[in-house]
């Protein structure tokens, strides 16, 4: 029963981690359209 519990937060922790990637990566993007934007 721990086991399961345990490696299924680990699963959660990964993914969460991921999508944290993901979101901070399209925050940069943004950003720097944003800033092209500025610039033209």
């Amino acid at each position: 029963m721990w086991q399961e519990l345990s490696s299924f937060l680990k699963k959660i922790k990964k993914k969460k981690q991921v999508f944290g990637d993901i979101s901070l990566n399209t925050h940069k993007l943004l950003h720097l359209k944003k800033v092209d934007l500025g610039r033209l």
